[in-house]
Parts: C-alpha cells; sequence; structure tokens
C-alpha cells in the first residue's frame, strides 16, 4: 500500500486549520488512511486504497480533510486556459509507448515542501499506479527552458546523447540504460525495442527520455521553479489522463495556474488535461440500505459535498452527482456511498445486532470438497495449493488453451487465469524433480473455463486434479485412483475412450456421469513431461466438482 511523508506545518497550511497529532490521526483513520509514524514533524501516512493516487500526497490529502472538516464543500472547480504550446506525436511511437498528456502549471509557489510533495507524488503515482512505469510515466520540467512545439517520436538507442539527470556528461540511450541508476532499474520496460521514445523541443533538445529518466537541464526542477511543463506517457491513454490529471490538480494547490496544451498525433487532436468533472448516479434507498441509516435529503446533499460531490439533480430516489476527474475509482454505486460514510465518520456508525438469528451449516459444495480431499488423502497424496493465476507458458506448455488474460498483469508470471488445474500441477511436479519418487500429489480449487451460453464468455468452476508420477506407473495405477474416488462419492459413471493433446493417443479417456463429460483421465504426454523437465512417467485426471454436485443431486 502506498506509504508517503508530509510535513505537518505543510498540512495544517494546505488545510487551513491547526490540528493536532490526535485530530490528525482519526481524521485519517477515516480517509481510509494510517499515521504509521510521526518524528520530528514528519507524518508518515499509510494509504490503503490504491486506486486514489490523488490521495498520495499533502496536496490531496489536505484537499480531501478540507471536505471532511466542512472547510470546502462540493467537487473542486479548475480553470484551464486554452493552449498556446502543443506537443506533436511521431508515428514512431505507435508500437512503442503510443500515447502522451501534457500540460504548463504558471506561477506554482512550490517551496522545499511543495518540491518533495512533487517528486514524492511522481514516484508514488509510477510505481504503484503506473505499474512501474511500464503504465504510466511522468516528467516534470522547467517550462522557461523548453522552445516549443515539443516533439514526441523514437529514436536508435545510440542516435541520441544528452545529460541525463543527476549526471555531469552526456550518455546515448544506450549507455542510460546500461550505466545510470534508473536506467538499469527500468531497462526491461524498453527490453527487445530496437528504438526509444524521446521527448524534444523544436531546437532537438532532450526534455526526457520516456520512461526513463529527464534531461539535467530542462529537467531539473527545484522549490523555485515557477512555471512547469508535465509529460506523461504510456500504452494506456485512459491512465495516462488520470495521472496528469493528479499533477496537476496538485500543482494548482500551490497556487499553480493551468494552461492546456495541444497534442497532435497522425490522426488527430487531444487537449489536455480534461478536468472537466464527470457525473454518476447514486439512489437514496441503496445507500441506506447498505449503510443501514437513514439519511433526510438535506444530510445527504450535506454529506455528499462533503465528500466533494456536487449534487447536480435530484429525482425522486436517484440523485445525479458530479465528481473530480482526477478520480478513476468511481465504477458503482457502492463507491459514492463509500465516500459518504467516510463523510459521515464510521465512527459515528452505531453497530446493531441483526434482529433475526441463523444457523450455520457447510454447504454442499463445501461437503463434497472435503470429502474429496479426504478420499486421496487416504490414498497417500499429498494435497498442493498452487495459485489460480499464471502464465501462457505454463498454460500452453500443458497443451492448454488460455481462455482469461488479465488486462494489466503485475508480472508475465500472473497473467493468465488457469482454465485447468493440470498445467499448474505439472508446474508444481517440475519445480521438486529432485526429491523422491513415487509422487503422489492432488489440488482442489477454481479454475475459469469457455462458456458461449453466458455473456461474459467464460465460467467459473470447481476442479480437482490427481497425478502421479514415477518411473512405472501405468494408466491401470490412476484409473484405480479414480475409481477409489467416484465409488465412494456414489457416482456412478463411465469411461470412453477420448484422445487429449496433453495425454498419449489412445491412453486417455473422458470420464461420464448421466451423459455430462465430468473430466478425463490418462498418461500425459512425452512432449509436456519434456516441456516441463520431468523425466518420470506421470498419470493424471482431472474432474470438475461442479458438474459432480450436479449429478450427485
Amino acid at each position: 500500500m502506498p506509504k508517503y511523508e508530509v510535513r505537518h506545518d505543510d498540512l495544517e497550511r494546505l488545510v487551513g486549520k491547526k490540528l493536532t497529532v490526535e485530530e490528525i490521526e482519526d481524521i485519517l483513520f477515516d480517509l481510509k488512511a494510517e499515521l504509521d509514524d510521526y518524528e520530528d514533524g514528519i507524518i508518515t501516512v499509510d494509504y490503503s486504497d490504491t486506486n486514489r493516487p490523488d490521495m498520495w500526497s499533502a496536496e490531496g490529502l489536505a484537499r480531501e480533510m478540507r471536505g471532511y472538516l466542512g472547510i470546502e464543500r462540493g467537487c473542486p472547480k479548475y480553470e484551464v486556459t486554452p493552449p498556446k504550446q502543443e506537443v506533436r506525436v511521431d508515428p514512431s511511437v505507435q508500437k512503442i509507448r503510443p500515447y502522451i498528456a501534457s500540460a504548463v502549471v504558471h506561477d506554482v509557489n512550490l517551496g522545499e515542501a511543495g518540491y518533495e510533495q512533487l517528486i514524492q507524488l511522481q514516484d508514488k503515482v509510477m510505481l504503484t499506479y503506473g505499474r512501474k512505469r511500464r503504465k504510466v510515466a511522468i516528467g516534470t520540467h522547467n517550462a522557461d527552458l523548453i522552445t516549443f512545439p515539443a516533439i514526441y517520436t523514437s529514436a536508435r538507442p545510440e542516435d541520441v546523447s544528452f545529460v541525463p539527470l543527476w549526471e555531469n556528461r552526456e550518455m546515448t540511450l544506450a549507455e542510460i540504460l546500461e550505466h545510470h541508476e534508473k536506467g538499469r532499474e527500468y531497462a526491461y520496460i524498453l527490453e527487445g525495442l530496437d528504438r526509444y521514445p524521446i521527448l524534444l523541443d523544436s531546437r532537438g533538445k532532450v526534455i526526457s527520455f520516456p520512461p526513463i529518466i529527464n534531461s539535467n537541464d530542462i529537467g531539473n526542477i527545484g522549490p523555485d521553479t515557477r512555471n512547469i511543463f508535465i509529460d506523461v506517457t504510456g500504452p494506456d491513454e485512459k491512465a495516462v489522463m488520470i495521472a496528469l490529471n493528479v499533477i496537476v490538480a496538485a500543482l494548482v494547490e500551490r497556487g499553480g495556474r493551468i494552461e492546456a496544451v495541444r497534442v497532435v498525433y497522425p490522426d488527430r487532436t487531444v487537449v489536455t488535461p480534461d478536468l472537466s468533472p464527470k457525473t454518476f448516479k447514486v439512489n437514496k434507498s441503496y445507500a441506506e440500505k447498505i449503510s443501514g441509516l437513514r439519511f433526510s435529503d438535506s444530510e445527504f446533499r450535506d454529506l455528499l459535498e462533503r465528500a466533494r460531490y456536487d449534487v447536480v439533480r435530484v429525482s425522486g430516489d436517484e440523485w445525479t452527482v458530479r465528481y473530480p476527474t482526477y478520480r478513476a475509482d468511481i465504477m458503482h454505486q457502492r463507491d459514492v456511498i463509500e465516500d459518504i460514510l467516510i463523510a459521515h465518520s464510521y465512527n459515528r456508525v452505531e453497530p446493531k445486532l441483526p434482529n433475526f438469528m441463523t444457523k450455520g451449516g457447510a454447504s454442499e459444495y463445501a461437503k463434497l470438497e472435503d470429502a474429496v480431499k479426504e478420499l486421496l488423502i487416504g490414498t497417500g497424496a499429498q494435497e498442493i495449493a498452487t495459485f489460480i493465476l499464471t502464465s501462457r507458458s505454463v498454460i500452453e506448455r500443458a497443451k492448454h488453451s488460455p481462455v482469461v488474460e488479465l488486462e494489466n498483469p503485475v508480472t508475465e508470471t500472473f497473467s493468465f487465469v488457469r482454465p485447468a488445474i493440470l498445467p499448474t500441477v505439472m508446474d508444481f511436479l517440475s519445480a521438486n524433480t529432485t526429491e523422491p519418487y513415487p509422487q503422489k500429489v492432488f489440488e482442489v480449487g477454481d479454475v475459469v473455463v469457455a462458456d458461449e451460453k453466458r455473456d461474459t464468455g467464460v465460467r467459473t468452476e470447481q476442479h480437482v486434479a490427481y497425478a502421479l508420477a514415477d518411473s512405472s506407473v501405468t494408466y491401470t495405477d490412476v484409473r484405480q485412483v479414480l475409481e477409489f474416488l467416484l465409488d465412494n462419492l456414489g457416482v456412478a459413471y463411465e469411461l470412453r475412450a477420448n484422445d487429449y493433446p496433453w495425454y498419449i493417443q489412445g491412453r486417455s479417456a473422458e470420464v461420464v456421469s448421466k451423459n455430462k463429460v465430468l473430466g478425463h483421465i490418462g498418461e500425459v504426454h512425452p512432449e509436456v513431461l519434456e516441456s516441463f523437465g520431468i523425466e518420470m512417467p506421470v498419470v493424471a485426471f482431472e474432474l470438475s466438482l461442479t458438474k459432480i454436485l450436479e449429478v450427485l443431486r
């Protein structure tokens, strides 16, 4: 979770109110944060929400606190003057890092505290919201040193040289990736590319080398810098826009005036930043149902305004509200209701016991899962637990087909939801080839499979997979385990010969009960074993517990 530091006196100045450490601690608790430490006037804030980058600085925190304390109400308003400058985007960045958003903020009064907050906010946004700069990278520069228009283009690693931040000599882009601290840290983002993104001014001077480092002159701002040019780049245009809005809104808290920038793509022109508020609808009755509270219309309006919403329209039970565009976390009424409860204060919500009693008990599936685990443990097998998220490599090496890919995975290792358990079981066996054999393992867990009948095209099932690895195992060995399991569960079944890519042809079957295919069984194909580096034969089966439960009902 994001953790950042603010100066006590700076926070008080931004809020416009004297606050004791105890008062700050109480407010932070309601704002989903904690006062992690306090030393020599420095407050360490541990913020629990990774979807609110606007709150990761003294400026954003103060803005929210002013609403919470009733000092300010409603959606913050931002005046943006029309663009005088532009950034021209070369087509060569399209397949490298295609999007850029920019702004110029004039007359900023940073000082030491504001400068510290700006650098810290940039780093936090790039690290957490920006997925270590892969999704979003931010540069802040001295606008007075830039001759516009700026050019966002690409260059070969050896063709451009400049003095990067914190260096005193020119380096090529390739040398920066090899020798500069930030270059070494983030070189992986540009791995495999023959051209790198570069931002130049109209004289050809380097402004920045996104997502790696700024130049040491134009990009080296300080506490006294008054006019700041911001560039944000990345592969996700929406995320790029949000990050720019977060930085710009923070600089406004330091007295800045926003001037838009015209971003000229080969096929369109975009003016950034767009700080026009967004609208959303919330039902008062739903808020009362979720919270367990009752609000008069005036109370409901007051809480919304203190939570930094404007009430645009009230039509019966439906309230249309407006909220600031630097927020990307409003996706459901519950998100607005959470802000209402924060404004109300969680500490003021009185706990109540329910007026009915229920008797707890295990579900049908829980009973089935427990029975399956007990029976397989009885065969001498060890239960394992692998991740539901895995990589394309693991799925394809097991000769399965990927179904669901994550849109913004943190790592390549966890970029797909597994379509079956057997691939991750094989990956487990591959990591234990130095352990004694025979190895008998099983796992019960969730998978996501294709389903054309559903709107989403997929459904979640619960599966069990069993595998036995040893020098002399055969199909008969694994069939005996399957028979033991299903007979004891009371499932009448039959085996029908069927070939699967991950089993040896002619040595596999589908498991059928009441004309429903429950799963499969067979001897794992040598190509699968080789791809996982497993030198022993493996026999296995995988069953859908979801379908077994349907059969047993």
